[in-house]
């Protein structure tokens, strides 16, 4: 993980130039607590009002992790309401992980944005999971589950009536057939 230093004036930088030109900010794939509470507060600094959603990615292979980093969702969560506050977010997402992942970590989100107005969401990733030890070789990316678009859509309604979310989408390996299906959550 880069220096907290270098991650406040990056994301200020970012934020700074993107405020004039942008509807909402996402701090998106975000795996750290620290990388999270940097990339919120320069996104509230120069928001001027525009929402802001804090999308995180989970460890397949144990989701109540973040990827990568190692840190508890519930500690990063925690961190982020106490530090920052779920007040001020305009969304929860969880992105560039398996289905399997984002459903199992519901109860978790759910808790951490109760009482506020703060919309859930998720869009997925068709990776099959990435292996524990893993020794990259070649391009490093990972084979591609076959998720039919109808599939995608049986599952997003499921987030969507049970589960309360409100922001649905996809993220690698889901295309435009995936989104196009899911416009049909909206009718």
């Amino acid at each position: 993980m880069i220096p907290v230093s270098e991650m406040v004036v990056t994301y200020d930088l970012i934020a700074k130039n993107l405020a004039k030109d942008v509807d909402i900010f996402i701090a998106e794939t975000m795996s750290h607590s620290t990388e999270m509470l940097e990339a919120l507060k320069a996104g509230y600094n120069h928001a001027q009002g525009k929402p802001i959603l804090l999308s995180i990615t989970l460890d397949d292979t144990n989701p109540e992790f973040l990827s990568q980093k190692g840190q508890s969702l519930k500690e990063a969560l925690d961190k982020i309401e106490k530090e920052f506050g779920f007040d001020r977010i305009s969304g929860l997402l969880v992105n560039c992980c398996s289905i399997a992942s984002i459903t199992s970590a519901v109860p978790m989100l759910k808790e951490a944005i109760k009482g506020k107005n703060c919309h859930l969401g998720a869009y997925a990733n068709a990776f099959e999971p990435m292996p524990e030890k893993t020794e990259y070789e070649g391009s490093g990316f990972r084979a591609m589950r076959d998720i039919s678009p109808e599939d995608y859509l049986s599952v997003s309604k499921g987030w969507n009536d049970e589960r309360g979310f409100t922001i649905i989408g996809g993220c690698c390996g889901i295309g435009p057939s995936h989104i196009k299906e899911l416009a049909k959550l909206k009718k």
